[in-house]
């Protein structure tokens, strides 16, 4: 993550299977770099995190699942073809 102590000690990456990630309510970021059909399968679990103010990444794919209201904040574009969607509850915006 960074060579710097103060910020590593504040991030922790996990790489692997996102359903099976016990306590990702606790997540304050998710990166979604799944397929639409993965997208479905953790759907439940990341509504939970989003309702905590957990802010959403999301590649390739808009999660219509988080409610009509909630659209992507932004989006960018990495190339011609790759986009990233950015999720942030309303409820959580300072």
């Amino acid at each position: 993550v960074s060579s710097n102590p103060k910020i590593s000690s504040l991030v922790e990456l996990r790489y692997g299977d996102a359903c099976k990630v016990e306590d990702l309510n606790r997540a304050t970021v998710i990166f979604c770099y799944l397929s639409v059909k993965g997208n479905k399968e953790f759907e439940e679990r990341v509504k939970v995190a989003y309702k905590n103010g957990c802010r959403i990444v999301s590649n390739m794919f808009k999660l219509d699942f988080l409610g009509e209201n909630e659209k992507p904040r932004d989006f960018v574009v990495c190339d011609r073809i790759t986009k990233l969607y950015l999720y942030k509850s309303k409820e959580f915006e300072m």
